[in-house]
């Protein structure tokens, strides 16, 4: 799960890499865009998207983050069944569901 503005510097970051041929912005364009005052914030901010997995960066270098996945707005909870199963106790066949992305 991203916060707001994990969300919105993901994206801002994926429309300039798509518009400016592959260069990543710099963390200056980044914080204007995301409304920050602090690099350092735009920083965590960064470190939080790669921990997570949405970005890579490449060690030393400026302007070396690549988009690894992205962010599905529209990411909601869905029920995926499973094969129905016997209960050991009764005998009765129970159908087991998982909510997938709930702990996500």
């Amino acid at each position: 799960m991203l916060t707001p503005k994990q969300r919105k510097l993901l994206s801002f970051i994926e429309r300039h890499i798509q518009d400016n041929e592959g260069v990543s912005p710099s963390f200056q364009e980044m914080a204007e865009a995301v409304g920050v005052q602090s690099k350092s914030n735009i920083h965590r901010l960064v470190c939080a998207l790669e921990e997570r997995g949405f970005i890579r960066r490449l060690a030393k270098r400026n302007r070396s983050i690549e988009i690894a996945k992205t962010y599905n707005h529209t990411v909601a909870p869905t029920q995926a069944a499973l094969p129905a199963i016997s209960c050991p106790h009764c005998g009765e066949p129970i159908a087991i569901s998982i909510v997938a992305g709930a702990g996500s």
